[in-house]
């Protein structure tokens, strides 16, 4: 009898559907009234920084999964070590990044942040602006973060992994 092997789900889809879950039922939907309109408020910002961690999360695990599938174990196991602890995932330092290990992937990849009709650029850039000012103590710059804004942004987000899973995989 022979075992059934099971297939590991990505780290960044399982990321993915918590972020997606959160977001089509935020936990402010189960109170009624004003209160309610301050925790939308903070569950907001809490999704914008999972959002940038997701972001983070998928580019890591997308360019150490090609180094380890690609190159040597010495390699790989230098660029897993030497990885950067903490990266915002920018428009320029993904580029950056991506461009490092392939200079026409960096080249995609600064193309497709230049389309859409407001910038993915731009989108991709708020996201970690926000989640700066959030975990800096500038909350006061963060009054335009809702729910559905973040919606918004995952959207884009995703769309960058997407865009680099068909560069990388």
């Amino acid at each position: 009898m022979s075992k059934k092997k099971k297939v590991r789900i990505p780290d960044r889809e399982v990321y993915k559907r918590r972020i997606e879950n959160f977001l089509k039922n935020p936990p402010s939907t189960k109170i009624d009234g004003p209160a309610s309109i301050e925790l939308d408020a903070h569950w907001a910002k809490y999704a914008c920084v999972l959002v940038s961690g997701y972001m983070e999360k998928s580019v890591m695990e997308l360019l150490l999964s090609y180094a380890i599938l690609k190159s040597e174990n010495r390699v790989s196991f230098y660029i897993e070590k030497t990885w950067p602890k903490s990266k915002n995932m920018n428009s320029t330092n993904v580029i950056a990044l991506v461009g490092n290990f392939d200079a026409g992937w960096g080249i995609e990849i600064s193309n497709w942040l230049g389309n859409g009709d407001q910038s993915n650029k731009s989108i991709i850039d708020g996201i970690i602006t926000t989640r700066n000012n959030i975990a800096h103590g500038s909350e006061s710059n963060t009054n335009g973060v809702t729910i559905n804004s973040v919606k918004s942004q995952f959207e884009t987000a995703k769309g960058l992994i997407t865009k680099l899973e068909d560069l990388i995989c």
